[in-house]
């Protein structure tokens, strides 16, 4: 009796947690793009654009008030025309797009700090 408890209640944990899990979505997503082939809008309406090669169709991210620019994760957001600095200097070879997946509304640029090529 208490064997098939167990197993009774074992199998309703796992059909659980499976239906849990199931209710998930993906609030943000972020792409991991090169700094040198990235064009960052000039004010808060505007886009966000990717081109990956010369001749290749570029990635459009459009950005709202609500977008929010950083130069590191672990800081305070910065003016856009920090970023914008930043990314012109050329010391940088990494920054993240974060968007939402159902609208591709930009929620967040990330410069990453860490791949700085001074050294």
């Amino acid at each position: 009796m208490i064997r098939k408890f167990g197993i009774t209640l074992i199998t309703l944990m796992i059909l659980w947690s499976g239906a849990a899990f199931g209710a998930l979505e993906a609030v943000e997503e972020a792409a991991e793009v090169s700094v040198s082939g990235i064009r960052l809008p000039a004010g808060s309406a505007g886009n966000v654009v990717y081109r990956k090669c010369a001749g290749c169709d570029p990635l459009v991210w459009p950005v709202n008030t609500s977008t929010t620019y950083y130069i590191g994760f672990d800081t305070a957001p910065v003016p856009l025309s920090d970023l914008r600095q930043a990314v012109k200097s050329d010391r940088y070879e990494l920054i993240y797009v974060f968007y939402t997946p159902d609208s591709g509304v930009v929620t967040r640029v990330v410069l990453d700090p860490n791949t700085s090529t001074e050294g």
